[in-house]
């Protein structure tokens, strides 16, 4: 978890492909709880626009690229230092997360 994480720079990535979709504030907390201590912004982008590449439909975008980020902690695919930098931010409270509300026709969870 990391207090400079750039979720705008991951929904940016994922409305290249899916213009009229946005994510909504959960799954950007879940991000970040779960991914962002691992990877760097430019990783998670990366990340996203393999699974937007690879998935026909918004839905199957965001759980292939929960299922990337997922499958690359769970084999240890990550930099030593980001691994011990996830261990220390798991400890820290979250912090509070305003997502400003803009007028999307469809949402991603």
């Amino acid at each position: 978890m990391r207090n400079d994480f750039d979720w705008t720079a991951l929904e940016a990535a994922f409305q290249e492909y899916y213009p009229t979709m946005g994510f909504t504030q959960s799954f950007i907390l879940s991000v970040w709880k779960n991914f962002s201590g691992s990877f760097d912004d430019g990783l998670l982008c990366s990340f996203m626009e393999t699974a937007c590449e690879n998935t026909e439909t918004a839905d199957h975008a965001v759980r292939y690229f929960c299922a990337i980020c997922w499958r690359k902690i769970k084999s240890g695919d990550i930099d030593g230092a980001m691994l011990e930098r996830r261990q220390v931010l798991r400890e820290r409270p979250m912090p509070g997360f305003n997502k400003p509300e803009a007028v999307k026709p469809e949402t991603v969870h």
